[in-house]
Protein backbone atom coordinates (compact mmCIF):
# COMPACT_ATOMS: atom_id res chain seq x y z
CA UNK A 1 0.00 0.00 0.00
CA UNK A 2 1.55 2.97 -1.15
CA UNK A 3 1.65 6.04 1.49
CA UNK A 4 0.95 9.89 0.41
CA UNK A 5 3.96 10.41 3.94
CA UNK A 6 6.53 8.10 2.20
CA UNK A 7 5.02 9.64 -1.59
CA UNK A 8 6.29 13.04 0.02
CA UNK A 9 9.52 12.05 1.51
CA UNK A 10 10.69 10.63 -1.96
CA UNK A 11 9.54 14.48 -3.69
CA UNK A 12 11.32 16.45 -0.87
CA UNK A 13 14.58 14.01 -1.49
CA UNK A 14 14.57 14.37 -4.81
CA UNK A 15 14.46 18.17 -4.77
CA UNK A 16 17.39 18.70 -2.62
CA UNK A 17 19.31 16.36 -5.07
CA UNK A 18 18.35 18.21 -7.92
CA UNK A 19 17.82 21.58 -6.77
CA UNK A 20 19.75 22.55 -10.04
CA UNK A 21 18.29 21.38 -12.73
CA UNK A 22 14.87 22.17 -11.21
CA UNK A 23 15.61 25.67 -10.51
CA UNK A 24 17.20 25.86 -14.32
CA UNK A 25 13.63 24.42 -15.76
CA UNK A 26 11.37 25.73 -13.64
CA UNK A 27 13.15 29.14 -13.93
CA UNK A 28 12.92 29.48 -17.79
CA UNK A 29 9.44 27.81 -18.68
CA UNK A 30 7.07 28.52 -15.95
CA UNK A 31 8.24 31.33 -14.01
CA UNK A 32 9.53 34.06 -16.70
CA UNK A 33 6.21 32.76 -19.08
CA UNK A 34 3.90 33.57 -16.02
CA UNK A 35 5.82 36.94 -15.11
CA UNK A 36 5.85 38.15 -18.81
CA UNK A 37 2.50 36.59 -19.03
CA UNK A 38 0.74 38.37 -16.66
CA UNK A 39 2.88 41.96 -17.90
CA UNK A 40 2.10 41.51 -21.11
CA UNK A 41 -1.70 41.29 -20.59
CA UNK A 42 -1.38 44.57 -18.04
CA UNK A 43 0.71 45.95 -20.82
CA UNK A 44 -2.07 45.29 -23.51
CA UNK A 45 -5.21 46.01 -21.57
CA UNK A 46 -7.01 49.15 -23.27
CA UNK A 47 -10.18 50.53 -23.69
CA UNK A 48 -11.72 47.81 -26.15
CA UNK A 49 -12.90 44.95 -24.00
CA UNK A 50 -13.25 42.54 -27.06
CA UNK A 51 -9.73 43.57 -28.51
CA UNK A 52 -8.15 43.33 -25.13
CA UNK A 53 -9.89 39.66 -24.24
CA UNK A 54 -8.77 38.46 -27.84
CA UNK A 55 -4.77 39.79 -26.79
CA UNK A 56 -4.80 38.31 -23.79
CA UNK A 57 -6.15 34.93 -24.79
CA UNK A 58 -3.52 34.56 -27.19
CA UNK A 59 -0.77 35.53 -24.36
CA UNK A 60 -2.36 33.18 -22.08
CA UNK A 61 -2.56 30.12 -24.54
CA UNK A 62 1.04 30.57 -25.30
CA UNK A 63 2.15 31.19 -21.49
CA UNK A 64 0.49 28.02 -20.90
CA UNK A 65 2.01 25.79 -23.62
CA UNK A 66 5.29 27.06 -22.26
CA UNK A 67 4.74 26.34 -18.75
CA UNK A 68 2.97 22.92 -19.89
CA UNK A 69 6.61 22.22 -21.47
CA UNK A 70 8.46 23.04 -18.21
CA UNK A 71 6.12 20.67 -16.10
CA UNK A 72 6.53 17.93 -18.80
CA UNK A 73 10.86 18.19 -18.12
CA UNK A 74 9.88 18.13 -14.44
CA UNK A 75 7.93 15.06 -14.84
CA UNK A 76 10.69 13.13 -16.80
CA UNK A 77 13.30 14.45 -14.81
CA UNK A 78 11.33 13.15 -11.68
CA UNK A 79 11.21 9.61 -13.11
CA UNK A 80 14.75 9.79 -14.06
CA UNK A 81 17.28 11.67 -12.35
CA UNK A 82 19.89 11.11 -14.62
CA UNK A 83 18.09 12.86 -18.09
CA UNK A 84 19.75 16.11 -16.59
CA UNK A 85 17.92 19.16 -17.74
CA UNK A 86 19.02 18.88 -21.10
CA UNK A 87 17.76 15.57 -21.39
CA UNK A 88 14.53 16.22 -19.62
CA UNK A 89 13.59 19.49 -22.24
CA UNK A 90 14.37 16.67 -24.98
CA UNK A 91 11.57 14.53 -23.44
CA UNK A 92 9.20 17.29 -23.11
CA UNK A 93 9.47 18.74 -26.49
CA UNK A 94 8.75 15.00 -27.74
CA UNK A 95 5.64 14.62 -25.37
CA UNK A 96 4.37 18.35 -25.52
CA UNK A 97 1.77 17.53 -28.45
CA UNK A 98 0.25 14.20 -26.51
CA UNK A 99 -0.35 15.95 -23.88
CA UNK A 100 -1.71 18.68 -25.07
CA UNK A 101 -4.28 16.62 -26.52
CA UNK A 102 -4.96 14.39 -24.00
CA UNK A 103 -5.25 17.57 -21.56
CA UNK A 104 -7.98 18.99 -23.88
CA UNK A 105 -10.11 15.46 -24.03
CA UNK A 106 -9.72 15.31 -20.35
CA UNK A 107 -10.81 19.01 -20.11
CA UNK A 108 -13.74 17.66 -22.16
CA UNK A 109 -14.59 15.37 -19.35
CA UNK A 110 -14.41 17.88 -16.87
CA UNK A 111 -17.04 20.58 -19.31
CA UNK A 112 -19.42 18.10 -19.90
CA UNK A 113 -20.10 17.68 -15.83
CA UNK A 114 -20.93 21.54 -16.27
CA UNK A 115 -23.22 21.07 -19.10
CA UNK A 116 -26.62 21.19 -17.25
CA UNK A 117 -25.16 24.73 -15.92
CA UNK A 118 -24.76 25.95 -19.32
CA UNK A 119 -27.74 24.60 -20.70
CA UNK A 120 -29.92 26.45 -17.83
CA UNK A 121 -28.15 29.85 -18.38
CA UNK A 122 -28.36 29.64 -22.20
CA UNK A 123 -32.77 29.02 -21.47
CA UNK A 124 -32.75 32.01 -18.95
CA UNK A 125 -31.07 34.11 -21.03
CA UNK A 126 -28.09 34.97 -19.60
CA UNK A 127 -25.92 38.16 -20.16
CA UNK A 128 -22.49 36.69 -21.36
CA UNK A 129 -20.48 39.53 -22.27
CA UNK A 130 -22.19 41.16 -18.93
CA UNK A 131 -21.33 38.10 -16.88
CA UNK A 132 -17.66 38.25 -18.06
CA UNK A 133 -17.38 41.79 -17.41
CA UNK A 134 -18.50 40.96 -13.72
CA UNK A 135 -22.16 42.53 -13.80
CA UNK A 136 -23.71 40.13 -10.95
CA UNK A 137 -26.73 41.84 -12.56
CA UNK A 138 -26.61 39.47 -15.61
CA UNK A 139 -27.38 36.35 -13.43
CA UNK A 140 -31.10 35.46 -14.87
CA UNK A 141 -33.59 34.87 -12.22
CA UNK A 142 -34.69 31.12 -11.62
CA UNK A 143 -37.85 29.50 -10.71
CA UNK A 144 -37.41 27.92 -7.83
CA UNK A 145 -37.80 24.18 -8.55
CA UNK A 146 -34.14 24.91 -11.48
CA UNK A 147 -32.61 26.63 -8.34
CA UNK A 148 -33.20 23.87 -5.92
CA UNK A 149 -32.20 21.88 -8.36
CA UNK A 150 -29.02 23.35 -9.57
CA UNK A 151 -28.34 23.76 -5.99
CA UNK A 152 -28.23 19.99 -5.49
CA UNK A 153 -26.53 19.62 -8.68
CA UNK A 154 -23.62 21.77 -7.22
CA UNK A 155 -23.39 19.57 -4.55
CA UNK A 156 -22.81 16.48 -6.08
CA UNK A 157 -20.57 17.50 -8.30
CA UNK A 158 -18.07 18.64 -6.06
CA UNK A 159 -16.94 15.68 -4.35
CA UNK A 160 -17.31 14.11 -8.31
CA UNK A 161 -14.59 16.40 -9.25
CA UNK A 162 -12.25 16.06 -6.77
CA UNK A 163 -12.48 12.25 -7.86
CA UNK A 164 -12.65 12.51 -11.48
CA UNK A 165 -9.20 14.88 -10.48
CA UNK A 166 -7.63 12.24 -8.11
CA UNK A 167 -8.26 9.50 -10.87
CA UNK A 168 -6.67 11.43 -13.13
CA UNK A 169 -3.56 12.69 -11.06
CA UNK A 170 -1.25 10.72 -12.51
CA UNK A 171 -2.15 10.94 -16.09
CA UNK A 172 0.67 13.61 -16.84
CA UNK A 173 3.47 10.87 -15.91
CA UNK A 174 1.68 8.03 -17.74
CA UNK A 175 1.26 9.80 -21.27
CA UNK A 176 4.84 11.15 -20.86
CA UNK A 177 6.76 8.41 -19.57
CA UNK A 178 4.84 5.33 -21.50
CA UNK A 179 4.01 7.31 -24.57
CA UNK A 180 0.18 7.00 -24.33
CA UNK A 181 -2.47 9.08 -25.92
CA UNK A 182 -5.77 8.55 -25.13
CA UNK A 183 -4.90 4.90 -23.52
CA UNK A 184 -3.73 6.88 -21.07
CA UNK A 185 -6.76 7.58 -19.30
CA UNK A 186 -7.56 3.74 -18.55
CA UNK A 187 -4.17 3.30 -17.42
CA UNK A 188 -4.53 6.20 -14.83
CA UNK A 189 -7.60 4.83 -13.62
CA UNK A 190 -6.14 1.53 -13.62
CA UNK A 191 -3.12 2.76 -11.24
CA UNK A 192 -5.13 5.06 -8.53
CA UNK A 193 -7.85 2.07 -8.19
CA UNK A 194 -8.11 2.12 -3.80
CA UNK A 195 -6.03 5.77 -3.62
CA UNK A 196 -8.22 8.44 -4.98
CA UNK A 197 -9.37 9.18 -1.19
CA UNK A 198 -5.95 9.52 -0.34
CA UNK A 199 -5.23 11.85 -3.37
CA UNK A 200 -8.36 13.79 -2.63
CA UNK A 201 -6.89 14.34 0.62
CA UNK A 202 -3.42 15.80 -0.62
CA UNK A 203 -5.50 18.30 -3.22
CA UNK A 204 -7.31 19.58 -0.36
CA UNK A 205 -4.49 20.09 1.53
CA UNK A 206 -2.06 21.38 -1.31
CA UNK A 207 -5.25 24.01 -2.28
CA UNK A 208 -5.99 24.93 1.31
CA UNK A 209 -2.14 26.21 1.94
CA UNK A 210 -1.76 27.66 -1.87
CA UNK A 211 -4.99 29.78 -1.43
CA UNK A 212 -3.89 30.75 2.51
CA UNK A 213 -0.62 31.47 0.96
CA UNK A 214 -1.64 33.55 -2.16
CA UNK A 215 -4.41 35.65 -0.29
CA UNK A 216 -1.76 36.41 2.40
CA UNK A 217 1.01 37.59 -0.10
CA UNK A 218 -0.92 39.36 -2.92
CA UNK A 219 -2.76 41.14 0.73
CA UNK A 220 -0.01 42.44 2.07
CA UNK A 221 1.83 43.53 -1.17
CA UNK A 222 -0.75 44.08 -3.02
CA UNK A 223 -1.82 46.89 -0.52
CA UNK A 224 2.15 48.37 -0.69
CA UNK A 225 2.10 48.46 -4.25
CA UNK A 226 -1.43 50.04 -4.32
CA UNK A 227 -0.19 53.00 -2.31
CA UNK A 228 2.20 53.36 -4.66
CA UNK A 229 0.58 53.38 -8.18
CA UNK A 230 -2.52 55.62 -6.79
CA UNK A 231 -5.07 54.15 -9.07
CA UNK A 232 -3.03 54.23 -12.75
CA UNK A 233 -4.42 51.44 -14.44
CA UNK A 234 -2.55 49.26 -17.27
CA UNK A 235 1.38 48.65 -16.59
CA UNK A 236 3.02 50.04 -13.30
CA UNK A 237 6.27 48.88 -11.21
CA UNK A 238 3.87 47.64 -8.80
CA UNK A 239 2.16 45.37 -11.02
CA UNK A 240 5.38 44.56 -12.13
CA UNK A 241 6.55 43.30 -8.78
CA UNK A 242 3.42 41.91 -7.87
CA UNK A 243 3.47 39.46 -10.93
CA UNK A 244 7.14 38.62 -9.92
CA UNK A 245 5.81 37.53 -6.10
CA UNK A 246 2.78 35.87 -7.52
CA UNK A 247 5.15 33.53 -10.29
CA UNK A 248 7.52 32.45 -7.67
CA UNK A 249 4.37 31.29 -5.49
CA UNK A 250 3.31 29.41 -8.54
CA UNK A 251 6.56 28.20 -9.39
CA UNK A 252 6.90 26.97 -6.16
CA UNK A 253 3.47 25.20 -6.00
CA UNK A 254 3.58 24.20 -9.33
CA UNK A 255 6.94 21.68 -9.08
CA UNK A 256 5.95 20.49 -5.68
CA UNK A 257 2.86 19.71 -7.08
CA UNK A 258 4.26 18.12 -10.39
CA UNK A 259 7.03 16.55 -8.68
CA UNK A 260 5.22 15.02 -6.12
CA UNK A 261 2.31 13.48 -8.29
CA UNK A 262 5.23 12.07 -10.71
CA UNK A 263 6.50 10.47 -7.20
CA UNK A 264 3.11 9.09 -6.54
CA UNK A 265 2.83 7.76 -10.11
CA UNK A 266 6.33 5.75 -9.14
CA UNK A 267 5.43 4.71 -6.18
CA UNK A 268 1.86 3.24 -7.99
CA UNK A 269 3.94 1.16 -10.14
CA UNK A 270 6.36 -0.41 -8.00
CA UNK A 271 3.01 -1.45 -5.65
CA UNK A 272 0.97 -2.74 -8.65
CA UNK A 273 3.77 -3.65 -11.04
CA UNK A 274 7.00 -4.69 -9.10
CA UNK A 275 8.47 -6.03 -11.91
CA UNK A 276 8.30 -2.89 -14.24
CA UNK A 277 11.07 -1.03 -15.10
CA UNK A 278 11.74 2.61 -16.00
CA UNK A 279 13.42 3.05 -19.03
Amino acid sequence: MVKMGAVWDRTTKFLRANSGAVLTISALAIFLPTVVGTVLQAALAGDDPTSTSAAGGIVSLITTIISMLGQIALVALAIDATLGTSGAFSVAGRRLLPVIGVSILVSLIFLLLFLPFIVILFGSGVDWAALQAGDASAMPEMAGGMGLFLGLYTVVLIPVIFWLAARFSVIMPVVVWERLGVGAIGRTFRLTKGYALKIVGVFILFLIVFIVAGLAIGGVFGAIFALTTDGVQGLTVGGILMAIIMGLLTVVFTVIYTVFLTKLYKSLIEETEPAAVFE
